[in-house]
């Protein structure tokens, strides 16, 4: 009589379809992991951007503000930020809303925007 073949480990196709899982799987982890990367960057950006902003509105307590527009640049580690303050008058008296917005450098969209509301004349 013949002797039972026994089979022991994987087919070809077998390794070769748990290769292709593989690969699948590390190919959504690399993407997770770029995206992660690209978010961390977004918010050191916005970060930095508020830091700015913040800044601003903080000088803001050192001088006389009156109605209008002005612009300015700003560096924060070594990046470059472009801010626009508007101020507005409110309905009381020596009172005056101000907005913040920042942007990097040479770019459009604005990272961030603050709003306050301070006094005419520093105390």
């Amino acid at each position: 009589m013949g002797r039972a073949r026994k089979d022991h480990g994987f087919t070809l196709t077998e390794v070769l379809a748990a290769l292709v899982i593989f690969s699948f799987g590390i190919l959504g982890l690399t993407q997770a992991g770029t995206e992660s990367a690209a978010g961390a960057a977004r918010l050191k950006s916005k970060s930095l951007a508020a830091i700015v902003a913040d800044n601003e509105i903080a000088k803001l307590d050192l001088i006389t503000i009156s109605a209008g527009k002005r612009e300015g640049q700003q560096s924060q580690m070594g990046r470059d930020f472009e801010f626009v303050i508007e101020t507005e008058n409110t309905d009381v008296s020596g009172f005056f809303k101000v907005i913040v917005t920042v942007r990097e450098e040479n770019q459009t969209q604005a990272l961030i925007q603050r709003t306050a509301f301070r006094k005419a004349t520093p105390s």
